[in-house]
């Protein structure tokens, strides 16, 4: 680095330069933080209050991601959570059908929507899943958006 300056492009280098990139570029979250770190994070959160908790708690770690989220992401509000919340439900839901041979989600299946396809049925379960997180995050997100 010489005066600030590396490969043609300008860097901070504490005298007054600055790398040319606007406060909120420097602001955003990295790449790891935001795709890794952050859905692991509240997996574990959603997985843990289900597991210890009533079922319907998962919606409290989705809820304060759609507060703490900025205001232009409403898409991503909405869509991590469901994602989330969608793949759990089907890791956990397989885990469980498989251990019983499926017994239970084809008799099911066969009792609700009158087929006997137990994949069928594991899939609504996440499903609903998804789209209750997901609004729990986008409920958060417009609580936001609204102060």
């Amino acid at each position: 680095m010489i005066l600030g300056y590396t490969k043609g492009k300008s860097v901070n280098n504490g005298i007054g330069r600055s790398s040319g990139r606007s406060r909120k570029q420097n602001l955003a979250r990295p790449f790891w933080l935001e795709w890794i770190i952050l859905p692991a994070l509240l997996l574990l959160t959603q997985a843990g209050l289900q597991y210890f908790f009533f079922w319907w708690l998962m919606i409290i770690p989705y809820l304060i991601y759609g507060l703490l989220v900025d205001k232009r992401q409403g898409t991503r509000s909405f869509w991590l959570p469901f994602t989330c919340s969608f793949l759990l439900w089907v890791g956990y839901g397989f885990y469980l059908s498989y251990n019983n041979d499926h017994i239970l989600a084809s008799r099911l299946s066969s009792l609700f929507i009158k087929t006997k396809h137990p994949y069928l049925f594991l899939a609504i379960g996440p499903l609903m899943a998804g789209l209750l997180t997901g609004m729990a995050g986008y409920t958060g997100h417009l609580f936001k958006k609204l102060f």
